[in-house]
């Protein structure tokens, strides 16, 4: 053993004069990760932005934590800064971890997302609170964020101003690009800091100073009046779920004990949504939305996370908006405005990727700006033990490789996947194929990977089938490929059985093969059932779910799916037209012609539906037994709506006539459902 500790000892003391310079690189990372998050993005996977910018906070975040290690290592010492936001921001962490691993429905999905997320900003306020001492570390990663703002603002007004469209590919010549990927994201975060930056020109002394930061300001407002103006003049329409609706969906999930504590899941409000949303919605503009956030930031909270989770963040907001923080110095009284301007804000908006990483990096900011000011007495916690000291090291870098690994496969999985997107946009079905094999073995855990290869099968089993002569080898191939086409479609629904959408789309594969396949037409329905439950007051389910009963001539099952359609949403046109085509296939011509009454009263006369569906009125009424008389409803000007006839079964490809599948194709519906979300939710989607 003394052999061993002599060396680890030199090498300590060679390393002290470096150690002595590691807050140095502490301050020039965290000053680079400041400046380069709101900027970065690659245009190599299937989202350029967010999902890259999370990559970035990953390989940042952990890099300094191995620093840290090291540090531990060769100091033999391991310490941490005692202030008062340690217990809020680690009480948040914790929760996210319970509720995902408790409530999540994929919890690979969740770590890799929104839980995932909160542990590395809640890490990187622990980096700069136990790096940081002192304004001068915070006021250049300040300035560092303010110039990254400023540099937002150009490209934002030279994007609005269509300077952009004159080169480059066809992403960045639209007037609503940003480097962040939203324009209501970049709003945000201009909203975040403007007050901020006026305070620091109002309040500052030298000159030079007041006029950049007054330039820096104008330039975040003129960005800030820009990216209104898209919305105003409807360049950009902004799809927001009303605070109220927000409010039943958030209050609906407080019914059920487990749910209540800990939410849906990180990332997983689409489900609450799905469950719990209000029939009213329908009566709206944006009934057909499908949002994966809710109204703010706390309801949204309330909803995935719980009242553990909303309660975390309220102590958060509360220890950093105390007022002894607004104390002292400027810049950390520039910091307590932007961290209130970002909690006010997250009132009206849900927080985005940029406003967590800034309310985190402010927080660390916050309490470093503070340091000198603490008392020595109670204020670092040292751990000398060296089996203290050893495991702390080694858990750290154990757990920042782990994360480089992972990260690196998740990364270049969702690389091959868009890469499969290409592939299959220029008709190489092969190539396509194949990719996604490679995206879905890097990461399996994907929902959206599963679809898309469940699809991909699908349609190069239709190619191949409408061959001719095809030999026994193609025929074999494909019986396969279908049956990967439901397995994956299978695979997504076991990844998360609470999404309608990927029971829809396992109900669309058995739909295609019902002329092939036995029980297809058994296995549909219970898929679309599934999907009903999970999102039982959706008209456009029904619709498909009927237009499933339609197509195999049970007009009565059918009937009884329309009218829930149009019970749902009273003025839903294609609903009412759906519902005259299965009276008329059932040859009931008084409601079939009452139906489409409905269709005429609700389609704007300048449409290109409204001449059709009234030649086909007047067809019903010739139908109609001479003693009933019915009127002819006046029409009535409404926003326009496609009007889509029940679809009828897919005629089968020569290569199809015989296809035989494995005996596990069937649906696998979840054995347990909570009595509460599901009983509520039927009871108001039932006419």
């Amino acid at each position: 053993m003394e052999t061993f500790n002599k060396p680890v000892q030199n090498l300590r003391t060679t390393m002290k004069p470096l150690l002595k310079k590691q807050s140095q690189v502490f301050t020039w990372l965290i000053m680079t990760l400041a400046f380069i998050t709101p900027l970065f993005f690659l245009p190599l996977t299937t989202e350029f932005y967010v999902f890259n910018k999370i990559t970035l906070l990953y390989f940042f975040i952990f890099s300094l934590l191995i620093i840290w290690a090291i540090r531990i290592f060769f100091e033999q010492k391991f310490k941490l800064v005692r202030v008062g936001l340690n217990l809020p921001v680690l009480s948040l962490m914790i929760v996210y971890l319970v509720s995902t691993f408790v409530q999540a429905p994929n919890k690979i999905a969740s770590l890799n997302g929104e839980t995932g997320l909160i542990i590395c900003l809640g890490l990187l306020y622990f980096v700069i609170v136990n790096h940081f001492k002192g304004r001068k570390p915070v006021t250049i990663t300040m300035i560092s964020l303010l110039v990254s703002s400023v540099v937002l603002a150009w490209l934002t007004i030279f994007s609005y101003l269509e300077v952009f469209a004159k080169f480059g590919p066809d992403w960045l010549q639209n007037k609503t690009w940003t480097p962040t990927g939203s324009p209501l994201i970049t709003a945000s975060l201009m909203l975040t800091l403007l007050p901020g930056t006026l305070y620091w020109a109002f309040k500052s002394k030298g000159a030079t100073e007041k006029i950049l930061l007054f330039l820096a300001s104008s330039l975040q407002f003129l960005s800030l009046i820009l990216l209104t103006a898209l919305f105003v003049d409807k360049t950009l329409v902004l799809s927001y779920l009303m605070p109220h609706f927000g409010w039943q969906i958030a209050v609906e999930g407080l019914k059920n004990f487990r749910t209540a504590l800990l939410g849906v899941g990180p990332g997983n409000f689409l489900s609450a949504f799905n469950r719990f949303r209000p029939i009213a919605l329908n009566n709206t503009s944006i009934w057909a939305v499908k949002f994966t956030a809710n109204s703010n930031q706390y309801l949204n909270l309330l909803s995935t996370v719980g009242i553990l989770g909303l309660l975390s963040y309220c102590w958060l907001v509360w220890k950093s908006l105390k007022r002894e923080n607004f104390k002292g110095s400027l810049i950390g009284k520039v910091l307590y405005i932007c961290l209130a301007t970002s909690f006010i804000v997250q009132l009206v908006f849900n927080a985005n990727l940029l406003i967590l990483f800034l309310i985190f990096l402010m927080l660390g900011l916050l309490q470093a700006n503070k340091m000198p000011a603490e008392t020595d007495m109670g204020y670092e916690h040292k751990a000398e033990s060296q089996g203290i000291v050893w495991g702390v090291a080694g858990g750290i870098t154990v757990l920042a490789l782990l994360v480089f690994y992972c990260q690196s496969r998740v990364w270049l999985a969702d690389y091959y996947f868009r890469q499969s997107l290409l592939a299959a946009q220029a008709n190489r079905g092969a190539d396509t194929y194949n990719l996604q094999i490679k995206a879905i073995k890097l990461n399996p855990y994907n929902e959206n990977y599963r679809i898309s290869y469940a699809n991909t099968n699908f349609a190069l089993a239709n190619s191949l089938a409408g061959q001719a002569d095809l030999t026994d080898q193609e025929r074999a191939n494909i019986n396969q490929l279908i049956s990967q086409a439901i397995r994956e479609a299978k695979a997504a629904t076991a990844l998360n059985p609470q999404i309608s959408g990927h029971w829809v789309n396992l109900a669309s594969i058995y739909r295609n093969i019902i002329n092939v396949a036995e029980e297809a037409e058994q296995w549909a329905a219970s898929a679309y059932l599934e999907a009903v439950r999970t999102d039982s007051t959706n008209p456009l389910l029904r619709v498909d779910f009927g237009s499933l009963f339609f197509a195999l001539q049970n007009y009565d099952q059918a009937i009884m799916q329309f009218t829930q359609s149009v019970n749902l949403k009273p003025d839903y046109a294609n609903g009412y037209y759906n519902l005259a085509a299965a009276y008329q296939g059932k040859e009931d011509w008084v409601n079939a012609f009452i139906s489409m009454q409905s269709v005429i009263g609700l389609i704007p006369i300048d449409s290109p539906d409204y001449q059709k569906a009234s030649e086909e009125l007047e067809a019903l009424r010739s139908q109609l037994p001479e003693e009933v008389q019915v009127a002819t409803a006046a029409a009535e000007i409404k926003e326009e709506e496609k009007l889509t006839p029940p679809e009828e079964l897919p005629s089968p490809q020569p290569g199809m006539e015989e296809v035989e599948l494995p005996e596990e194709v069937g649906p696998e519906v979840p054995e347990k459902v909570e009595p509460e979300a599901t009983e509520e939710a039927t009871s108001g989607a039932t006419p």
